[in-house]
C-alpha cells in the first residue's frame, strides 16, 4: 500500500510567538467534496473563532480589495487609490465629453466610451 502527504495548513504567527498564539492565523486547504477551497481562521481565547472560506477564483480579487485596505491603513488617509483616481478623471471626461457633443449625439458616445476605457480622444480633428 502506498500513501501520499499533502501540507494542508500553515500557521502565520509574530516571530517568537507559540503555534497556539492568539495572533496566530491559520491558512488551510480544505475540500468537503466540491472542489479545493482555502479557509482562513483565527481564534482568540475571548471569542469565538472566526474564519472566512474562499474558492480559488476569488483569490485574486480579495487580495487586490485587502492590499488597496492595507495601503489604505498605511497612508491613515481616505485618499482615493490611484486606480480609483484615474477612474474618477476618466468618468470626468467621459461626462464632460457627453455634455460637449450631446449625449444623443454618436460622437459625443463615442468619445465618452472611449474615455471610459482609458482611450483618451481628441474632439477636434
Amino acid at each position: 500500500m502506498s500513501y501520499d502527504t499533502f501540507v494542508k495548513s500553515l500557521v502565520v504567527v509574530p516571530s517568537g510567538e507559540p503555534l497556539f498564539s492568539e495572533q496566530a492565523t491559520v491558512v488551510t486547504l480544505d475540500d468537503e467534496g466540491m472542489g479545493r477551497f482555502v479557509v482562513i481562521s483565527q481564534e482568540r481565547a475571548d471569542e469565538k473563532a472566526q474564519s472566512i472560506h474562499l474558492d480559488a477564483a476569488e483569490w485574486p480579487a480579495v487580495c487586490k480589495a485587502i492590499n488597496r485596505i492595507v495601503a489604505m491603513c498605511q497612508r491613515d488617509t481616505m485618499v482615493p487609490h490611484q486606480e480609483e483616481q484615474s477612474e474618477i478623471e476618466r468618468l470626468k471626461l467621459a461626462l464632460s465629453y457627453l455634455s460637449e457633443l450631446g449625449g444623443g449625439n454618436s460622437e459625443g458616445n463615442y468619445y465618452a466610451k472611449a474615455a471610459l476605457q482609458g482611450e483618451p480622444k481628441s474632439t477636434t480633428t
